[in-house]
């Protein structure tokens, strides 16, 4: 009900706020670059990007970015006294 009436409020909001393309005259940036920070549920990554506008209809963007990976089959289980049993770990 809450993620409802938030919904509803971000769309009223959105509507109401006054919104302007950018104009014809304006020129695009030739080169772009910049970092990432990923999170995942098995961890952290880091990446970064390079962009560049080859004519005014094409461009050309470089994504690297390296993060952990697991193996969806590695569950840890716990018995009562609390040591970790991880069946089928690669590592």
């Amino acid at each position: 009900m809450v993620t409802r009436f938030l919904s509803i409020g971000c769309m009223l909001l959105l509507a109401a706020c006054p919104s302007r393309a950018q104009g014809v005259d304006a020129t695009a940036a030739h080169v772009g670059r910049g970092g990432q920070v990923i999170l995942t549920n098995s961890g952290f990554g880091l990446g970064g990007f390079l962009s560049r506008t080859i004519t005014e209809q094409w461009s050309v963007r470089l994504d690297a970015a390296i993060g952990a990976v697991k193996d969806e089959r590695e569950v840890a289980f716990f018995d009562r006294f609390g040591r970790r049993d991880v069946p089928n770990k690669a590592n």
